[in-house]
């Protein structure tokens, strides 16, 4: 009888030891791990809750550390309350009605409403001055803390930041699927490959400032191989020019010229006249020897009409607003005037609001106030269509919002390409990344079907690593929005009372404006810092709830 030939089996007494040792391995590493993220989650939430608190207890002027922790604690239910809202809304219209969906709801509008009677009534007991207003978002700079705004500073953020995206990810995402995709075969360029991805890793540590000056060198100055003059304008497309003259009437004309070099305009029969809008105006010329006469007839009237306003006032014993203005309307029908009595008396209220007619000085000042307002008016009426034939032109040009010019010099398009460099290279290592988690068999599987190597990357390999990549953009963009040192250098000046108009005109940032808060003396402009603080890290919050809301839309199993 032959026996099995025996089987080879570890000894009982090895697996009874090595699976209480693998367990306990496994749970000690799984409680290190759980430990460390609950940490680093409370340490962050506590930075963030710190920051809100404190901006909002300097802005309201309160001290007390248990009404910082009831802002920033009611600030964060707040959010997380319209945040559960509005998942909450989507499922509903998708998937329907149900008890799970009507308790996130509620919970979501019960937050909200809570946190909002709470921050309402904290708010209300503020020392300080609110200055998170509407005059606030919408205003601009001044020297006066309750007059000033960030809105030029919000719309400069805006025009960087979609500059910056609209470079930075395309172009980011572009190499990343050049450089992981298609890697070559051949030494050489594996070489290069392999130097590119290197300098691409150590420009990702590279200080924001060192990117400021590059930009100041390479965009805002061309290295210098573009000669600016201030006698030509530089070579740029996106602008009209135009000569503006001034009528008689004091009305301002325009007349198209070819280039900011040509000639000045002449003015002849067949010299089309434009106003502000674009629309045709019909003048005609008169010379100086014919007007000269007629701007000593409107000096005459005038007179007349000072002469015998003056006397009036001086006849009344308790002189006020509407018996001047009665008196000015009396005396304009025995001049030789054109405007209306309706005209004049609007002249003389406007002029005499606010003024002390007891006071024979100011009364004496507002009535020659009143006769060059006549004047200006009257010669409006009458001269309204003539121009001068040696009248002087100004040029003037008008650019759009694609007007570009060579250099760049210290512009918005400047500025944005510069955080697109800050960035360029986060955007591209994380994009590289998301591609290299794509399992190859999804490559394989895609190229055994019979697809191109381009046509796997785009239906494949890059919808499967959107999601990562978009966590990298929102990173990236996080960055670029709080970035101030590379703007600094670019924009160079900071109290800017107007906002970007076209991709060459001057800027700045709220990082910026709110370093210019903080940095003054007084009480109130550390308020509105603090307000700036707090809606830079709202807007903030908000494009990344957006982002991670798409992240999470196109995030797909692999599998």
């Amino acid at each position: 009888m032959t026996h099995p030939p025996p089987t080879t089996r570890p000894p009982a007494l090895a697996v009874y030891r090595s699976r209480p040792m693998r367990l306990l391995k496994d749970r000690i590493f799984s409680g290190v791990g759980v430990v460390a993220a609950a940490a680093s989650t409370i340490v962050l939430v506590t930075l963030l809750t710190s920051v809100l608190t404190q901006a909002l207890g300097l802005m309201y002027g309160s001290s007390q550390m248990f009404k910082h922790v009831a802002f920033g604690a009611m600030l964060l239910m707040g959010c997380a309350g319209v945040a559960t809202a509005c998942l909450t809304v989507p499922r509903i219209i998708r998937t329907g009605f149900n008890t799970r969906h009507a308790i996130a709801l509620g919970v979501g509008l019960l937050a909200t409403v809570v946190a909002g009677i709470v921050l309402d009534r904290l708010i209300d007991t503020g020392e300080g001055v609110n200055f998170l207003t509407t005059q606030f978002v919408t205003g601009t700079p001044s020297r006066n803390p309750q007059d000033a705004g960030i809105w030029p500073a919000m719309l400069g953020t805006l025009w960087v930041c979609v500059i910056c995206g609209l470079f930075a990810i395309p172009v980011g995402v572009a190499t990343a699927i050049l450089i992981e995709e298609f890697k070559p075969r051949n030494r050489v360029a594996t070489r290069i490959h392999t130097f590119i991805q290197l300098n691409i890793t150590n420009l990702a540590g590279v200080p924001s400032i060192v990117y400021g000056i590059l930009g100041l060198t390479a965009l805002s100055n061309m290295f210098g191989i573009i000669e600016q003059r201030q006698d030509r304008p530089p070579a740029a497309i996106g602008v009209s020019y135009f000569d503006r003259f001034e009528t008689e009437g004091k009305r301002l004309v325009y007349v198209p010229v070819e280039s900011g070099e040509a000639p000045p305009a002449a003015i002849t029969d067949a010299t089309e006249y434009q106003d502000d809008e674009g629309n045709l105006v019909m003048l005609e010329r008169v010379t100086p020897e014919a007007m000269d006469p007629r701007r000593h007839k409107i000096d005459d009237d005038v007179e007349s009409f000072s002469n015998q306003l003056k006397d009036a006032v001086a006849a009344m014993s308790d002189p006020t607003s509407g018996a001047i203005a009665e008196a000015a309307g009396m005396i304009l029908p025995t001049t030789q005037l054109r405007i209306t009595s309706a005209a004049t008396t609007k002249i003389v209220t406007e002029r005499l609001a606010g003024v002390d007619l007891s006071a024979s000085r100011a009364r004496s000042r507002a009535i020659r106030r009143i006769v060059d307002d006549v004047e200006t008016t009257e010669s409006r009426e009458r001269f309204s269509g003539l121009i001068r034939t040696d009248a002087y032109a100004a040029r003037e040009s008008r650019k759009g919002w694609w007007y570009l010019q060579a250099p760049f010099g210290r512009s918005v398009l400047a500025g944005g390409l510069t955080l697109a460099l800050v960035i360029l290279p986060v955007v591209i290592i994380a994009s590289q990344e998301s591609l290299r988690a794509v399992p190859g068999s999804m490559r394989q599987a895609s190229l055994a079907l019979g697809a191109t190597p381009w046509q796997t990357v785009w239906h494949t390999s890059l919808p499967a690593a959107v999601p990562g990549i978009m966590t990298g953009i929102i990173l990236a963009m996080s960055r670029a929005i709080g970035e101030a040192a590379p703007i600094l250098i670019i924009a160079g000046i900071v109290y800017i009372t107007f906002t970007p108009q076209h991709l060459m005109d001057q800027f700045t940032v709220m990082p910026l404006q709110i370093f210019e808060w903080a940095r003054r003396p007084q009480a109130e402009f550390y308020q509105l810092a603090a307000a700036g603080i707090i809606l830079l890290l709202s807007i903030l919050l908000c494009f990344n709830a957006i982002a991670v809301f798409i992240r999470h839309k196109t995030q797909r199993p692999l599998s």
